[in-house]
């Protein structure tokens, strides 16, 4: 999708920009990188002034994701295409930049988002790391089946440990039951014999 970022020149007030926000897909490798699978939606009025980490996360959530989801921002240096003009944005010392091309006359800004998985990787250098992390559910997903994974074992301990425990009391039980007919059988013994001597 081609966009003329001059139209959206017309803000009056310099800190005002807008965003659009790509979301719910993922970047394909270099060469000729884009973003595919995803939705984008548009954003406007934002102020550099009171944009920051916790804004573009509360700006993910109000597009519907949970609260509990992992998320990575980059956004796109304007004219520039994504195999070199994508900047990571992990820290509110990364939006510094960001708001330079907005002062520079930019008013409409590519941001992107990545979740769950970090696919672009842009070190301290510059330089961009392709991550081997395979993509896979949210976190959370993970966590729910790790945690019935957990029950489960739970679960099957409890049941072992409490057959063991069964085992251990019927084989008491048989014992106590054999120890006290050994012990009416020797009572028994006693009375003949009594019997006997008298």
């Amino acid at each position: 999708m081609y966009i003329d970022l001059k139209d959206y020149c017309d803000h009056d007030e310099p800190s005002k920009f807008s965003l659009i926000v790509f979301h719910s897909g993922e970047f394909t490798d270099i060469p000729c990188r884009s973003y595919v699978c995803g939705k984008y939606n548009f954003i406007d009025s934002a102020d550099i002034n009171d944009f920051g980490m916790d804004i573009a996360e509360e700006m993910v959530k109000q597009l519907g994701y949970s609260v509990y989801m992992v998320f990575y921002f980059h956004y796109k240096i304007p004219y520039v295409c994504l195999d070199l003009g994508l900047k990571s944005l992990s820290s509110d010392s990364d939006f510094t930049s960001l708001f330079e091309h907005v002062r520079s006359g930019v008013k409409l800004i590519e941001i992107y988002v990545e979740h769950w998985t970090l696919r672009v990787l842009m070190t301290s250098c510059g330089e961009e790391v392709i991550t081997q992390r395979p993509h896979g559910p949210p976190p959370e997903s993970k966590m729910l089946k790790c945690m019935m994974l957990l029950l489960l074992i739970c679960f099957s301990v409890t049941t072992m440990i409490t057959e063991m425990e069964m085992k251990k009391m019927k084989r008491t039980m048989i014992f106590m039951k054999k120890m006290m007919m050994r012990v009416l059988m020797i009572r028994i013994l006693m009375k003949r014999l009594g019997r006997k001597l008298t």
